[in-house]
């Protein structure tokens, strides 16, 4: 038996509310970010950064409930879109946190312009290039977070690669075979 199928008015009405969720929970995670950054509540990529999404997550399908119950075609549209939205957000947050907060926590090549523009302006001093970058700063920094990660462990001037860590290597070793990029 052949069952035809057609998108009617109430199907898309419900696919639209869903998407309304899935927005509403980023204008939710982004207006409680720029005020916990500007509270000094976060900083950087940390717990406090992922407990805002996953909360942003949760009063998304709140207000979903409270509020939107009755737009939905049918009980089993509304409860889809209210716990789907809210879960497709937590994973297209991630990749948010990933390109943003991250790269700017993290990249190296920020640093760097952020020194020569130090250098070119001349709030750097007389220092050279290569002074004003700070590397062992950069360097002191990811030695902390690999320690905290459990990847390394340090013993004043001794650095010693954990299971984890080792583990952690190998696999960024055979992924680089993989997708044959060379680890720089």
């Amino acid at each position: 038996m052949i069952v035809a199928t057609s998108a009617n008015a109430s199907i898309l009405s419900d696919l639209l509310l869903c998407g309304l969720l899935f927005v509403l929970a980023w204008v939710i995670f982004f207006a409680a970010y720029i005020g916990a950054a500007r509270l000094r509540w976060v900083s950087n990529v940390n717990w406090r950064l992922i407990v805002l999404a996953v909360l942003s997550a949760i009063a998304t399908g709140l207000l979903s409930w409270f509020v939107l119950h009755g737009y939905f075609s049918s009980p089993n549209a509304f409860w889809l879109a209210t716990i789907a939205a809210p879960i497709a957000f937590i994973g297209y947050c991630g990749i948010f946190i990933l390109t943003g907060p991250t790269n700017v926590d993290r990249s190296v090549t920020f640093n760097m312009l952020r020194a020569f523009r130090a250098v070119e302006d001349g709030t750097a001093g007389d220092k050279p290039a290569i002074d004003v970058v700070g590397f062992d700063r950069i360097f002191k920094k990811r030695i902390r977070e690999m320690s905290m990660a459990g990847v390394i462990e340090v013993e004043g001037t001794r650095i010693r690669l954990t299971t984890l860590g080792d583990r952690t290597r190998r696999f960024y070793l055979w992924l680089g075979r993989l997708l044959n990029v060379e680890p720089q």
